[in-house]
This record gives C-alpha cells, structure tokens and sequence, in this order.
C-alpha cells in the first residue's frame, strides 16, 4: 500500500517560484514595451497569484492522502472520486516530467466520471473526463507529494493483477 500526502513544503516552494519567474518574465518582456504594459503585466501576476493561492492553501493544509494505492484499487482522497477498484482499471500510469510539465497520475477505467469542476482543476489539480463507456481521472502535481514518482510507479505495477506477478 501507499499513501501519498501533498508536502506543503513543495507546496509553497512551487507557489513561490511560479510566482517569481511570472514577476521576472514581466519584467523583461514589459521593459521591452512601455510602462504601461509593465503595470499591466504586474496586475496580470497578481490577479494569478491571488487565483492560486487559494488552491496551495488546500493542498498545503491536506493532511489527508491525495492518493492511495492497494490490492483494492486507486483512491482518490476528494469527496466525489473515492475508490476506484482494480477490477474496472484499465490503465494507470504516470505521465510527464516533473518539475518541468508535472507528474501526473492519469488512471481510465470502466465506469462514470465524477464531474470536476474548474474549482477541482484549481485547487487539488485532478480533472476526469468521460469518453463512451471509459473514464479519464488525471491527478496533476504528484512531484509535490511526501513520496517519490518511482514509488507511485512501483506501487501501481505492484498492486494492479494485471501486472503482478
């Protein structure tokens, strides 16, 4: 089993470096032009920064898991996703890099999606689409959990029938 928990270290150092290379890339591109376009850059920054924090917040303060994998399924740790059990998986895998495009758990199953919001997208990162009879949940940001990528993949290779030996 394995049970993955935002850091909110990471958290926070992530939140802070988005920030800052926002504030320096407004800088450059807005000495290029005018003041204008500096004062309106800085406003563009702020106004992310603020639609942000609220979501670092959440993920900061969860002590909860954000993902649990075991001989059941993958759980999701937000209230409209819950356990989605092996049985019904298709697929579950990592993609992306970290701290470069992100880590993300992308897990397509049999079943309905749960609708996410654009407040889920915001604040914890996880998506689901529905395509036919399949459903797509990508969980974004796994690099900021209390866990490496490699033992998500290990525990998903390790859990899931399909691929024990």
């Amino acid at each position: 089993m394995l049970a993955l928990r935002y850091s909110a270290g990471k958290v926070w150092a992530n939140y802070a470096f988005a920030i800052a290379g926002g504030i320096v890339g407004v800088f450059v591109i807005g000495s290029l032009w005018s003041a204008s376009a500096l004062a309106g850059g800085l406003g563009g920054i702020a106004a992310v920064a603020i639609m942000l924090l609220l979501g670092c917040l959440k993920r900061a303060a969860k002590r909860d898991p954000i993902v649990v994998v075991d001989d059941r399924g993958i759980t999701i740790g937000l209230e409209k996703f819950g356990t989605i059990p092996w049985s019904t998986i298709r697929r579950a895998e990592v993609r992306g890099l970290a701290w470069v495009i992100g880590a993300r758990l992308v897990v397509e199953y049999e079943g309905q999606a749960p609708k996410s919001t654009f407040g889920d997208k915001l604040n914890w990162a996880v998506q689901s689409k529905q395509s036919g009879a399949i459903a797509r949940v990508s969980i974004n940001l796994m690099e900021l959990t209390d866990q490496p990528i490699s033992a998500l993949k290990a525990a998903i290779n390790r859990a899931n029938p399909a691929t024990a030996s």
